[in-house]
């Protein structure tokens, strides 16, 4: 089945190869806490994602919220495919002639606008923690203390921030600025 807002592919004879993921209605096999599970047993919160071309805006928001999200090319639709099955992520793309490839688990985003892709992501697979992967590439951040970073961040920063955190691949530093709530905000808007 293709996906709605509210719904994601099925795994059922009429859609063989899909891995399913659904509400735990019943609260039975999620530990009551009604969040999804893959049909084998993970949570949503352990999902990795793959995003096709026409996402990138969605791919770092998603990062933000703290999912592990790919966003590299190549973007061919055999590539993507591959790659998804053989990392197991979930192929976020809005090409119905992609999400509907047998084998894979993707879900079909509908919406053209970002706050409505993002609330259809992150209300199937809420966020696992702001702030705990690279913007730029995906990488998960290690906080470090000022004196790792001092040489990186203004002077400002300096004196009026206490966490850091630095990302291990390439090299960039975050902190807790003005634009952390906003994007915070942002988040918990789209999620509910």
């Amino acid at each position: 089945m293709l996906s709605t807002a509210r719904r994601c592919w099925t795994s059922s004879p009429t859609c063989p190869g899909g891995t399913t993921w659904r509400r735990c209605a019943s609260r039975t096999g999620c530990g009551g806490s009604g969040r999804f599970t893959t049909g084998r047993g993970k949570m949503a919160d352990e999902v990795r994602f793959l995003v096709d071309g026409m996402l990138g805006r969605l791919a770092k928001w998603l990062r933000a919220a703290g999912h592990d999200v790919v966003y590299e090319p190549p973007f061919d639709d055999l590539s993507l495919a591959e790659r998804a099955r053989r990392e197991g992520r979930i192929l976020l793309t809005r090409d119905h002639g992609l999400a509907a490839r047998r084998g894979i688990r993707s879900l079909l985003i509908e919406e053209e606008d970002l706050d409505a892709q993002l609330g259809q992501v992150l209300r199937l697979f809420p966020a696992p923690g702001m702030g705990s992967r690279c913007l730029r590439c995906n990488a998960p951040l290690e906080e470090v203390p000022l004196s790792a970073v001092q040489d990186f961040v203004p002077p400002y920063v300096r004196q009026h921030q206490k966490h850091f955190w630095l990302c291990p691949s390439c090299r960039r530093v975050y902190w807790q600025g003005s634009h952390w709530k906003h994007m915070q905000e942002r988040l918990e808007h789209c999620a509910s």
